[in-house]
């Protein structure tokens, strides 16, 4: 290679360090470190990547930087509400996404139980992700922990010949609404589900009753106190996370440190 050619060469590599130079800070803004360790828990947070992890048929978008720490400061909040080395025991990871759908389907959150991992995006909201999270690491549970939840009381607090229709778990009612929510849908309080998405599975009811008692709104109290159902369910969610740990009790739920998700002395 002759004097020229070197010339030419290193003219081009510093051209292509200085537009790295120049892009860096807008690339930096927009795409999210890999991964995050909390350091009270352990868990991962994990910005996900186009099919990472997922099966064929699904698709997402990775989130920017800020839409990852924006989903970690919400997810914070919801740490806060678990006992210390609580959480480890049943969850490895998050894997944080701007957008996860399957075959058309958008997805606020979803779950790899043989992973241990809960997949949380932005589909419905930053104010809605701490409820993505309750609600699927309540379905983590009840899958672990099946034995300490009296699934037939759950049932006799139904309406009398109701049964759960939707054998995709929820799935189809995504795909036939779009969404899940809203999360609290008084209509459906007197029949003892706090949302039509209640009626699909035991399994949505129950994770929506979690949510209901870790977000900890006046409605859902309201509720408590005037519908037997919801009572009735709403205590069988208490003593089943009771037994998973003696902190989670009505007193605890009502409290301020449910409600406010500032970690308080056990």
């Amino acid at each position: 290679m002759n004097r020229r050619s070197v010339l030419a060469l290193n003219k081009r590599i510093l051209y292509y360090i200085f537009i790295l130079v120049i892009l860096y800070p807008w690339l930096d803004g927009c795409v999210a470190k890999r991964t995050y360790i909390d350091e009270s828990t352990r868990i991962k947070f994990v910005s996900g990547r186009s099919l990472d992890s997922l099966k064929i048929g699904w698709e997402s978008i990775s989130p920017t930087r800020k839409q990852f720490s924006n989903i970690r400061k919400e997810l914070q909040k919801a740490f806060n509400k678990y006992p210390d080395n609580f959480l480890i025991h049943y969850l490895d990871m998050i894997i944080i996404y701007a957008e996860l759908n399957y075959q058309g389907v958008e997805y606020a959150g979803s779950l790899n139980m043989p992973r241990r991992c809960i997949f949380v995006t932005l589909r419905d909201g930053l104010s809605y992700v701490e409820n993505v999270f309750h609600h699927e690491l309540n379905t983590i549970l009840l899958e672990k922990e099946c034995k300490l939840f009296d699934a037939e009381k759950w049932s006799s607090c139904n309406p009398e010949d109701f049964s759960y229709w939707d054998t995709t778990r929820g799935c189809e009612y995504v795909r036939t609404h779009g969404t899940s929510q809203p999360w609290v849908d008084t209509t459906y309080f007197h029949q003892g589900f706090t949302s039509k998405y209640s009626m699909t599975s035991l399994d949505n009811d129950l994770s929506r009753y979690a949510e209901a008692l870790f977000m900890s709104e006046k409605e859902f109290w309201d509720a408590f106190d005037e519908y037997e159902r919801v009572r009735e369910k709403a205590r069988l969610t208490i003593n089943f996370y009771n037994k998973l740990h003696p902190m989670f009790t009505e007193e605890y739920f009502r409290g301020p440190g449910n409600q406010q998700g500032v970690k308080l002395e056990e």
